[in-house]
């Protein structure tokens, strides 16, 4: 995220003027510190705005569902870290207006067939790298295996839900899946035609 880079930058800076860490190693503590906030930042917010939407349930699925799935099954990504945050939390508002709209009216069986389907051609396309992310040949295979994982998980909490009649969350979860396998398929799409470049998002 955009916040994140600049707190990281600012902190490395400081750290750097105070002899706390040489110049060299700056470039390493920035990676680290970014990830870890961004993490946080990032999660933390979506759930706030679920709370503030009164869909704190929903949020916390959309964060332990689709997020651990598209780690590892990879796609596109955001040209900047600006347009990497305004994409990722308007997907995260369309879910919820689409899941408002759809999850009482679609037909059960359409819920089931749309998820089971995202899941598949999530599998098939994982792991989908990007010119400015690109995964070593040999490590391929651990991510997909790490995506097959995050998929049990996602289908037995997707089972808990249908078990216990939780139609719009687990309808949520369908989304959510149906979201990644997009995104895979748009990742593909760029880097058949060699468009892709820009910051990791």
């Amino acid at each position: 995220m955009y916040i994140t880079c600049h707190i990281s930058k600012k902190i490395c800076a400081m750290l750097t003027d105070n002899h706390i860490i040489s110049p060299e190693e700056t470039k390493f503590y920035l990676y680290c510190f970014d990830f870890v906030l961004d993490n946080i930042l990032f999660n933390a917010s979506i759930f706030l705005i679920g709370v503030l939407l009164d869909v704190p349930l929903q949020a916390a699925l959309y964060l332990i569902t689709m997020i651990p799935v598209k780690m590892f099954a990879g796609g596109a990504h955001a040209r900047s870290r600006m347009k990497c945050s305004m994409v990722s939390f308007s997907v995260f508002l369309l879910i919820l207006f689409l899941t408002s709209l759809f999850a009482e009216t679609m037909p059960q069986g359409m819920i089931h067939l749309s998820f089971f389907l995202s899941l598949f051609l999530i599998l098939f396309m994982a792991p989908v790298d990007t010119q400015n992310k690109r995964i070593p040949a040999g490590q391929r295979g651990r991510y997909k295996q790490k995506c097959l994982l995050c998929c049990l998980f996602v289908i037995a909490i997707y089972a808990i839900l249908q078990y216990y009649k939780c139609r719009e969350c687990y309808f949520l979860v369908s989304i959510c899946m149906m979201a990644v396998s997009i995104n895979q398929g748009i990742g593909m799409m760029i880097n058949a035609y060699g468009k892709q470049g820009g910051e990791r998002c």
